[in-house]
């Protein structure tokens, strides 16, 4: 039991070392604009110096050294999150999906796959920019969810009907409910508190 907890000691030690040496040869390698770079800065200032690094990689680690050196469920969490089923939503663009994609994809193209389910998943038009939104994507089924609901707004046309069923959906944790509301004479909108009888 004692070899098994050194042996996990080195290999986190080692996970530490190997991100932290590509963190000081980076600093050497591209020149920076800041005097305590990020990682994004590193990877930006590489990428402008034209070498080549391979970026995803290099943010699987850096997600797994935060893990471990913060050694939180949330730190966990969050890296299972970011590891392939937390999305940035793309704005702008077109969502049209090129029928050669689609077939690709339903031969077991992995890349069309990726390619098709970015369109369709992850893009919104332009003018949701501001919303900087997520979209956490996994196999289907039931699943535990990663992440906690915290509050849901309700928008100004939602019916009543559906709003009482998602607040009486036996829910234990307890959630915010909010409805948007136009302020009256503007165009300017805000979220009141809903109330609950439940």
């Amino acid at each position: 039991m004692e070899a098994e907890a050194a042996l996990l000691l080195v290999r986190k030690a080692f996970v530490n070392v190997i991100y932290h040496r590509w963190e000081r040869g980076a600093r050497r390698w591209g020149p920076q604009a800041r005097k305590k770079p990020n990682h994004a800065d590193l990877v930006g200032a590489l990428t402008e110096a034209l070498i080549v690094i391979d970026k995803t990689g290099l943010e699987e680690l850096r997600l797994l050294v935060h893990c471990l050196k913060h050694n939180s469920e949330d730190a966990r969490r969050l890296y299972v999150l970011r590891r392939g089923h937390l999305h940035k939503v793309k704005y702008g663009g077109t969502r049209l999906v090129d029928a050669s994609k689609i077939l690709a994809m339903l031969d077991g193209n992995k890349d069309a796959r990726r390619q098709v389910d970015e369109v369709v998943l992850l893009r919104k038009a332009a003018s949701w920019l501001y919303e900087q939104e997520r979209r956490l994507i996994g196999p289907g089924g039931v699943l535990h969810s990663l992440l906690e609901l915290e509050e849901v707004i309700f928008g100004m046309r939602c019916k009543q009907a559906v709003k009482y069923a998602i607040v009486t959906d036996g829910r234990q944790r307890p959630v915010r409910f909010y409805e948007m509301r136009e302020l009256h004479g503007t165009f300017n909108l805000r979220n009141i508190c809903w109330k609950t009888e439940k």
